[in-house]
């Protein structure tokens, strides 16, 4: 019986789904573990099946005594019926940013993510606390998409994630490297924290931080043109491809770019010639030229 009512999905005619419905409700609280396999429905009925198990408590208060004491399954549970409240998950943001601060529940940080996502800029509040979750690398599939999300541009909540620069995890170093590129407005307070950084000792986080500070704008443009003396070939490279990003702005590296023409890399060489190309064709001059 409870397969079958799994399996309940908008296939099935209106009347088969209405009489499963009333099947599950009639159930009780043992109704509450197919919940899981029905949250495709419209959110009005999942709500309503929730609040039928607990008529006589608000929302609030279910959340409030179920949330901090049951086991990690039931949690899981709580956390799937949570996201479909969206706003109203917000009375429980004193329990999520407790879970998410605790090592030992981070079988739940990414449940407790999505829930956030949905809670919206209230969520905002939990941006210590996901910081820490980073940091202690139980967060591991978070993405730039995920942190712009959540902080939906706003560069104070995202001043904290400055600190996942230092994690010890490359990935996570180029997550936040990445979503820096991609927020709007520029976050051009953040140029000086990716200078700091352009010579992270893992080659593909170095480069995508030096990418974003390309992408930051002009105010990136010293820290781009220090980057052409370096001795490291990728910090060398990236800031050679960055400095197209600056177009007119990076006429003033145009001298270096002529050296590098002489570099004993080949590969930089061919690309300081293509930079300096773009960059003078924004002015409309050709300055490359081969000694």
């Amino acid at each position: 019986m409870g397969e079958w009512l799994s399996d309940m999905d908008y296939s099935h005619p209106p009347a088969v789904r209405e009489k499963a419905e009333q099947v599950i409700l009639n159930m009780g609280s043992k109704g509450s573990r197919i919940l899981g396999s029905l949250l495709a429905y419209a959110d009005s009925y999942p709500k309503k099946m929730y609040r039928h198990w607990y008529p006589n408590l608000p929302f609030s208060i279910q959340i409030k005594l179920k949330l901090p004491t049951e086991p990690v399954e039931e949690k899981k549970h709580i956390l799937g019926i949570l996201k479909l409240f969206g706003k109203e998950a917000a009375i429980a943001m004193p329990h999520l940013i407790k879970i998410l601060s605790d090592p030992k529940q981070s079988a739940l940080h990414e449940m407790v993510l999505a829930v956030l996502f949905e809670i919206g800029p209230e969520a905002k509040k939990a941006i210590p606390a996901i910081v820490d979750s980073i940091l202690n690398e139980s967060l591991e599939n978070l993405s730039p998409t995920a942190l712009l999300r959540l902080t939906n541009g706003s560069k104070d909540p995202i001043r904290e994630l400055s600190k996942v620069m230092n994690a010890p995890s490359p990935r996570l170093r180029t997550t936040v490297a990445e979503t820096f590129a991609k927020m709007i407005p520029t976050p051009t307070w953040a140029i000086p924290l990716l200078v700091d950084k352009m010579n992270d000792p893992d080659d593909l986080t170095c480069g995508t931080i030096i990418w974003a500070m390309g992408r930051l704008g002009p105010e990136s443009f010293q820290g781009l043109s220090n980057g052409l003396d370096s001795d490291r070939f990728i910090v060398r490279m990236s800031s050679i491809l960055a400095l197209r990003d600056l177009g007119s702005a990076a006429l003033p590296a145009l001298k270096k770019l002529n050296e590098l023409q002489s570099d004993p890399n080949a590969q930089i060489q061919g690309e300081a010639i293509k930079t300096i190309q773009m960059i003078s064709d924004s002015q409309g001059t050709i300055h490359s030229r081969r000694d």
